[in-house]
């Protein structure tokens, strides 16, 4: 959880600013993002990304219209920039922008907070978390140098209504877990942080999304079972959970 990276999708962003941990200084970065960016194509510079009236094939668990779209735009991969776990990042100045959903080019736009009439709840897709909330808003996802292509989703978050809703002050989303981002300020006013998760913050749970993994066996580990246990905290088996991003018991 060294090297953490921050991808943002949907209507344009002006500008962000980005809080390095333990540092009184602040860097603004001006980003731009375009409706085609897709947020499950974050960090995937493993794939290939096939013309507008073409499926996937490979790379991806991506579906597309069966039929031609009224756009007929393809996917890009969306824009990032380099950050460190700890870091604190917020909008400078509120997001603007707009993007239509399957209607041409043109009217209607929807802002970076999307259209919150319908929502939308989208499953979980090679490794990187599902989404619930506004329909079409600008979101982020935070990632390590690992190409996100495979593995154990974290849990969606809840941005509904009943759930952790938009107006929250402050986030702080797993590694690969897809985070509402909006115009970036509360109802009210308030610019929202977005806090990069840290491995001492998840292991003296400060870092308030985290979760606990137990094996449970029914009397004494023995056999094989009691081999593959004995390897997960062997050194070589915490390098694994180590290089995999994930939180070490020794």
């Amino acid at each position: 959880m060294s090297a953490v990276k921050s991808f943002l999708f949907s209507s344009a962003l002006g500008a962000i600013l980005l809080l390095p941990a333990g540092s009184a200084s602040a860097l603004i970065l001006d980003v731009a993002v375009n409706g085609s960016d897709a947020i499950f194509l974050a960090g995937r510079t493993d794939v290939i990304i096939p013309s507008a009236s073409a499926p996937w094939t490979t790379g991806t668990h991506l579906i597309r219209h069966s039929g031609p779209t009224p756009e007929e735009i393809k996917e890009t991969l969306p824009p990032g920039f380099s950050i460190t776990a700890g870091d604190v990042i917020r909008a400078l100045d509120p997001a603007v922008g707009g993007v239509s959903f399957f209607n041409g080019f043109g009217a209607p736009l929807f802002g970076p907070g999307g259209n919150g009439v319908s929502g939308s709840n989208l499953v979980s897709l090679d490794g990187i978390s599902g989404y619930f909330g506004p329909q079409g808003p600008l979101v982020g996802v935070f990632l390590d140098d690992s190409i996100p292509s495979s593995g154990l989703a974290p849990a969606t978050l809840d941005f509904s209504d009943t759930g952790l809703g938009i107006n929250f002050l402050s986030l702080s989303p797993e590694l690969r877990q897809i985070f509402y981002i909006g115009d970036g300020i509360t109802s009210g006013g308030d610019f929202q942080q977005f806090i990069a998760p840290t491995l001492e913050n998840v292991k003296t749970k400060k870092y308030p999304i985290s979760r606990d993994l137990y094996v449970i066996t029914n009397g004494k580990p023995t056999g094989l079972t009691g081999d593959f246990i004995k390897y997960i905290l062997s050194p070589d088996g915490q390098k694994i959970v180590v290089d995999e991003g994930y939180v070490p018991v020794i």
